[in-house]
């Protein structure tokens, strides 16, 4: 089968795939195409976005689930009689099971599937370097099957200047560039991206987006790049041909069972393949509401209850008395149920919301829903820091460390204010919360910036402290936040062991691995860094304070002060970003922190503030 098709892969999560895989989509249309979408793995979030662009479902296509044979029967099924097909991947491109593996991962579908993928870098803050970004990715894998690459974030002036060079030096297609789009942004939340109905004038940011990448994407190059794409079979598996024609499947048929099947803004991550199959079995798939409707459908034989958001709908879900009952009586009058996650949570006693309000659900299964904490009879105590007494950690801290407590959280030096905890204090903080079993986790992710971290850090009482747990990260130092690597240190090795089994499989992606195997090598990089910021630390606070702010003696790479009300948002006019810490517990209006860049950036900045303080 001839299948024109692309995927847009990516560095990381948070790169764009899902804005521009929706701008491309929409401009496609507009095009005149007809084009197909597809997402990679257990992401149901996306799929939704596709669908709202297209008019049509997306599907997802996962292989970890499916051998090669049965995802490219998938994939022929639903691109037939499309122009075009638009694959996007999930995380890094080649981040799949485990953090250890690409099983899974885009760079999996894209070699089951054939497809040419474009790759999507994130060019904010980068230039030339970006070349050795594409180049790693490039070289990676023999087989990277990386045709193209779309640079997100940056200007018309510079793609000018970097697409010849990426294209001369490494060999690789530039198909285009992504400029900053303020106006087209998807928030998200703690499974993922907000649901397409939540996002404010959606199809106008599609648009938008569409209308500038058919001025700034090459679309004959993209084009021309999908229909080199190799032939696939597309022929149905025998597995699934076994399936379909077994003794147990022609009863199904014969029984013609409906099979109720919640969907509606709480209940929505289902694969569509799945109910397409047992439609395809004899079952009659009858979709319902627990959220609106009155009751589940007549003559229901079985209920599915995919996963979604319940949480977010919990009061809603509960005052539905009637559907409740009518789904209870029906389960415990044996009617056959599958329920998975959100669906599963429904069926339980109650369930806690995102605000810790407790409501009773179908109780059609023991036990209660709590968020994570709450599940566990947790709950959390602030020690707000005081500006009368200089945002400093006291020594009534102590009084607080009491024996109903478990963990103590700690950040050497603070965020936001950049201090330190004085060594003394710490131990006697240490000794308290041995005395009382209590496990004290000390956050010292910007110690590195200390012109002598070794007489600060407390990794040398490690061994003396076995309720000590230090997090450490190379994003901070070595400036790669988006890799999201650190470590935790504990001389307590059975506590080490049973974190680590409590933790994902995939919480490190193969990159970042790297890329912190070759930071360590880099102890001269530390010791240059370390000076350059202390030195412009010092020259920043000044000036700040000579414009009339409050300034603290930070000893981290940003610098926390007070100052007027709304000078945030004035910067921001001016395309200048600091941080509004007014969201910080105890913390108001007029406090900011800036982060400590190069000499020319904090320049641009502190003459800025001048100015904008003029008007106060």
């Amino acid at each position: 089968m001839k299948a024109p098709r692309i995927m847009l892969a990516a560095g990381r999560s948070g790169s764009g795939k899902t804005m521009i895989t929706c701008g491309l989509l929409r401009a496609l249309q507009q095009m005149g195409k007809q084009p197909a979408a597809f997402k990679c793995g257990p992401d149901y979030i996306d799929p939704m976005f596709h669908e709202q662009v297209i008019g049509a479902p997306s599907c997802n296509l996962d292989p970890f689930f499916t051998e090669e044979e049965t995802t490219q029967y998938l994939f022929c099924k639903h691109a037939a009689g499309h122009d075009i097909s638009v694959l996007e991947g999930v995380m890094g491109y080649y981040d799949g099971l485990g953090g250890i593996s690409t099983k899974g991962s885009a760079y999996d579908l894209a070699g089951m599937t054939k497809t040419p993928v474009l790759l999507v870098v994130d060019a904010k803050g980068m230039s030339v370097s970006a070349l050795a970004f594409i180049k790693g990715y490039l070289q990676y894998k023999e087989d990277s099957r990386i045709a193209g690459v779309i640079f997100n974030r940056m200007s018309e002036m510079l793609y000018r200047e970097i697409a010849p060079m990426a294209e001369k030096e490494l060999g690789i297609s530039c198909v285009g560039f992504v400029p900053e789009l303020k106006e087209c942004h998807l928030e998200s939340r703690h499974l993922g991206l907000v649901m397409p109905d939540e996002v404010e004038n959606l199809q106008e940011q599609v648009n938008l987006l569409a209308e500038t990448l058919q001025k700034t994407l090459d679309f004959e190059k993209i084009l021309a790049i999908a229909e080199g794409a190799e032939e696939l079979s597309g022929k149905m598996p025998e597995v699934l041909r076994k399936v379909t024609e077994s003794e147990a499947a022609a009863k199904v048929r014969a029984a013609k069972p409906i099979l109720a099947v919640a969907k509606d803004e709480a209940f929505c991550f289902f694969y569509r393949d799945n109910l397409e199959l047992l439609a395809s079995l004899g079952a009659k798939i009858e979709y319902f509401s627990p959220l609106s409707d009155a009751e589940p459908p007549k003559n229901t034989d079985g209920f599915l209850f995919c996963g979604g958001y319940p949480e977010l709908h919990a009061e809603e879900l509960s005052e539905n008395q009637t559907m409740r009952t009518k789904i209870r009586d029906n389960i415990r009058q044996g009617m056959p149920v599958l329920a998975e996650c959100g669906g599963y949570m429904y069926l339980s006693e109650s369930m806690e919301d995102m605000d810790g309000n407790v409501y009773p659900m179908v109780q059609a299964v023991p036990g209660n829903v709590y968020r994570t904490l709450s599940a566990a009879g947790g709950f959390i105590r602030m020690y707000p820091l005081q500006k009368e007494k200089g945002f400093l950690l006291q020594d009534d801290f102590c009084d607080d460390l009491t024996d109903d407590l478990d963990l103590v959280f700690l950040c050497n030096p603070n965020n936001p204010t950049g201090l330190t905890i004085p060594q003394e204090l710490l131990l006697k903080i240490l000794d308290n919360c041995r005395e009382r079993n209590i496990y004290l986790v000390l956050d010292e992710c910007f110690i590195e910036f200390l012109p002598e971290p070794e007489k600060v850090t407390m990794q040398g009482k490690l061994d003396e402290y076995p309720n000590l747990l230090i997090l450490r990260a190379f994003t901070k130092i070595y400036a790669m936040p988006g890799l999201r690597l650190g470590y935790l240190l504990c001389s307590d090795e059975d506590l080490l062991d049973r974190i680590s089994r409590s933790m994902q499989s995939w919480n490190v992606s193969i990159p970042a691995q790297m890329a912190g195997l070759a930071a360590l090598n880099e102890d001269a990089y530390v010791k240059e860094a370390r000076e350059l910021i202390g030195k412009e630390r010092a020259w920043m606070k000044a000036e700040l304070e000579k414009a009339g702010l409050t300034v603290w003696d930070s000893c981290a790479n940003y610098l926390f002060f007070e100052g007027p009300k709304g000078l945030a948002a004035r910067l921001e006019k001016g395309g200048i970003l600091i941080r509004d810490c007014s969201n910080y517990p105890g913390l108001a209006d007029g406090y900011y922190r800036a982060a400590v860049r190069t000499h020319e950036e904090n320049q641009i900045l502190t003459e800025a503030v001048s100015q904008i303080l003029q008007w106060f």
